[in-house]
Order: structure tokens, then C-alpha cells, then sequence
């Protein structure tokens, strides 16, 4: 799609987003933000949340509370 075009359809109030790779999207001028939980603790998570909910534990607090 040219610019010209993208341009008239978004100023038309058109919705343009599926004309826009989303998956490359970065915010300029910020880093990257590490995420506070390492790949290890999120495949404990997901080991744990079954038997957590079997025992009747929903949230982590209560798995937490329980251990």
C-alpha cells in the first residue's frame, strides 16, 4: 500500500491496523524492559498450577501460603 493511501485512510478514521506488522512494533527512545519473572519460575508455574488446583489453590498466594 502507498503512503498516500495509508495516509487518506487514516486521517478517514479508517481502521489501518491490519495494514501495520505489529509483531516488529517498538517503542522509540525507551529499553527494552527485562521481564521480573525468569524463564525457570514461569515452567515451575505451569507445572505447579494443576496440582495447585486440584489441591483447591487458586491463586499464588494461597500456593505460596501452602508451601
Amino acid at each position: 500500500m502507498k503512503a498516500k493511501t495509508f495516509d487518506r485512510k487514516f486521517d478517514a478514521g479508517e481502521d489501518v491496523s491490519k495494514h501495520l506488522d505489529l509483531a516488529q512494533a517498538r517503542r522509540l527512545n525507551q529499553k527494552p524492559r527485562r521481564s521480573g519473572i525468569s524463564p525457570k519460575l514461569r515452567t515451575l508455574r505451569k507445572e505447579i498450577r494443576p496440582l495447585a488446583k486440584a489441591q483447591g489453590l487458586s491463586t499464588d498466594e494461597d500456593i505460596v501460603r501452602a508451601l
